[in-house]
């Protein structure tokens, strides 16, 4: 009985939508230095779920939010965009980002570029796909069980390691 059934079994998997709600409560009730570091952790794919909302936040939340998110930023190669100063340039900073970003952040988006990716490499479109980070890893994963291709699951897998590390 059950021996079918993987050893892990996650019965109540939570979403990054979901869970990026829950690390802004934990953020919003102070600093919460394991929310801020999960919050990197899980990066790009929190995007789409916060930076909408970031300027209706208050000023302080926003701040935490913004800052917290800063490892992502670097982790996307976007230090050398980065403000250095106060806090509050740097919610202005993913306000910015997100109103040049917000249409890479779709999953048809996300799946072409990991697909031309896959099949082309390049480094134009790797810098793409750093962009948007751990919200490309559904596409990079689904793009790993076609690929039948060394070249092509060895650049998913390089792909893989760049938007998951920190």
């Amino acid at each position: 009985t059950f021996l079918d059934l993987p050893y892990f079994l996650n019965e109540a998997p939570v979403g990054a939508d979901e869970l990026s709600l829950r690390l802004l409560k934990r953020l919003a009730t102070g600093t919460d230095a394991q929310a801020q570091a999960e919050l990197g952790r899980i990066g790009g794919a929190t995007l789409p779920s916060i930076l909408p909302r970031l300027d209706q936040f208050p000023s302080d939340l926003r701040e935490r939010v913004a800052v917290a998110l800063l490892p992502v930023a670097k982790r996307m190669g976007l230090e050398a965009s980065l403000p250095v100063g106060e806090r509050h340039d740097v919610a202005a900073f993913w306000s910015h980002f997100w109103d040049e970003h917000t249409l890479d952040f779709t999953t048809a988006s996300a799946e072409r570029a990991v697909t031309r990716y896959a099949q082309h490499g390049g480094d134009d479109r790797l810098r793409a796909l750093r962009l948007i980070d751990t919200f490309a890893l559904p596409a990079v994963f689904a793009e790993l069980k076609k690929s039948d291709q060394h070249e092509q699951q060895m650049r998913l897998i390089q792909l893989a390691s760049l938007v998951t590390s920190l």
